[in-house]
């Protein structure tokens, strides 16, 4: 029983966390009205309008704009995208927090910072290397045709 003679709802395992499976969904009764599954909701929901959840919209942005946009990925590495722009966000707020108020520990701090790095590394994100440009031996090659060039075009 719960607070105001409320009963918590179990199945019957007595897990109040326990989900039944869609496809039998009907045979256990946890069919909604409208005869769909149940929607399942995310655990982990983050404010968008704190500074915070605008971090994590920002950062997710980024990622999936270096992974090829939200159609090229899979559910799987929407997830891992997800997770990787929540843990950078807490790391830099973390980061944020000890340095203006010494707040936390130094070894938290260095924990989800290393958590955040390999979330990121695990997206298989990679920098594009600009092309490489003349070197100076060639730059003054260039330069020395140019001039000579020139000094034979105006005798």
């Amino acid at each position: 029983m719960l607070k105001g003679g409320k009963t918590e709802q179990m199945s019957e395992r007595g897990n109040p966390n326990f989900r039944a499976d869609p496809a039998n969904a009907r045979e256990t009764g946890r069919l909604s009205r409208s005869g769909q599954p149940p929607r399942i909701i995310p655990l982990a929901v983050v404010d968008k309008r704190k500074r915070l959840g605008r971090r994590v919209e920002e950062l997710r942005s980024i990622y999936l704009a270096a992974l090829g946009g939200p159609a090229l990925i899979s559910p799987m590495k929407a997830t891992k995208v997800d997770a990787a722009a929540q843990l950078v966000a807490i790391a830099e707020a973390a980061r944020g927090a000890f340095l203006n108020d010494c707040q936390g520990s130094l070894d938290d701090i260095v924990r989800i910072e290393r958590k955040a790095d390999a979330a990121v590394r695990s997206l298989g994100i990679v920098d594009a290397k600009p092309a490489p440009g003349p070197t100076l031996a060639e730059h003054l090659a260039r330069r020395a045709a140019e001039r000579a060039a020139a000094g034979r075009g105006s005798t």
